[in-house]
């Protein structure tokens, strides 16, 4: 056999040299320098992502930025359009932006934009060029609440899971979790565009305070009127002749005007009562005019005996 068909027959050995930092697993491209993976232009995470309704989300502050016509910088918040939580929410302005922050309606004036605590329904409207533009809803609930009734997450976020009282939910493929039957509910919900996960987990309760207002004949009360059925957690709002009062602790009111009695328990629930406690006498007004009537009885029978006196004489 000649030399070169004992060279083909040799067993070919080859050593290939393997940089450590370079993972023999990987698939993808590598850099023809040294080996390493190259991450594929698809596959870079953006700091800042386009969110559908028109904001961006930033990952290194992780807040919602919204901008608005006629100014340079952007409304900063922690959280989207439409989203309701229970936690507190930071509002950054620029320093030449003109806004309101409303709350149930009305001007929320003594609200720190740093830390919005204060349960309730918020809208921030910004003075635009042209005219007033609400840029940015949402909603503080208490962990316990029957604020509300259900929940349409923000557009470009979709429900992964629901659980009631610990029992999983059939899927849900709309935006919309019912929230009108009472019980903990803990709601998981992403976010598409950022791939980020969120939750909101609450106690949903909607029964009324149980209270009674007794001593008033439809909105009229000749004498005091006493709350019964208050519970430890409840609250008493008082509006006594339009100015609020602070509410008694025995909860009996007996001053004569006209009120408004608000009470609220733990989850926000409420029941109201307008009436009008008239003029009335209690046991020291009938101690009082009796004493009074008494003294003019006295006056009136020393007057007569004087007389008698003098016509004997």
């Amino acid at each position: 056999m000649g030399l070169l068909s004992k060279l083909v027959m040799l067993p070919f050995i080859a050593t290939v040299l393997v940089s450590p930092e370079v993972n023999i697993d990987y698939s993808g491209s590598v850099s023809p320098y040294d080996g390493s993976p190259v991450a594929e232009e698809s596959e870079i995470v953006a700091k800042s992502v386009q969110l559908p309704d028109g904001s961006t989300y930033d990952r290194d502050s992780h807040t919602f930025n919204y901008s608005v016509s006629g100014y340079q910088g952007q409304v900063s918040s922690t959280v989207c359009n439409g989203m309701i939580v229970t936690d507190s929410v930071t509002i950054t302005l620029p320093e030449e932006m003109d806004a309101i922050l409303y709350c149930k309606g009305k001007e929320a004036t003594d609200v720190d934009l740093a830390e919005i605590t204060e349960p309730g329904s918020y809208s921030l409207v910004v003075s635009g060029q042209e005219t007033d533009k609400q840029v940015l809803s949402f909603d503080i609930v208490s962990e316990k609440t029957g604020q509300i009734t259900s929940y349409t997450l923000p557009e470009g976020f979709v429900i992964q899971t629901v659980e009631k009282d610990d029992v999983m939910q059939a899927p849900n493929y709309s935006r919309t979790v019912d929230l009108s039957a009472e019980g903990a509910y803990d709601i998981a919900y992403r976010c598409t565009s950022s791939g980020i996960n969120y939750s909101l987990r609450v106690e949903i309760d909607h029964t009324l305070p149980t209270v009674e207002f007794v001593g008033i004949n439809g909105s009229v009360a000749n004498g005091p009127v006493t709350i019964t059925g208050l519970a430890e957690t409840d609250t008493v709002k008082v509006i006594f002749n339009d100015e609020e009062v602070n509410a008694p602790s025995n909860g009996v009111l007996r001053s004569v005007g006209s009120y408004r009695v608000t009470v609220f328990d733990d989850a926000g629930n409420s029941v109201s009562k307008d009436f009008t406690i008239r003029m009335y006498l209690n046991v020291q007004g009938i101690i009082f005019v009796a004493l009074i009537v008494a003294v003019f009885i006295g006056v009136g029978v020393y007057m007569y005996v004087s007389r008698k006196r003098l016509r004997v004489r």
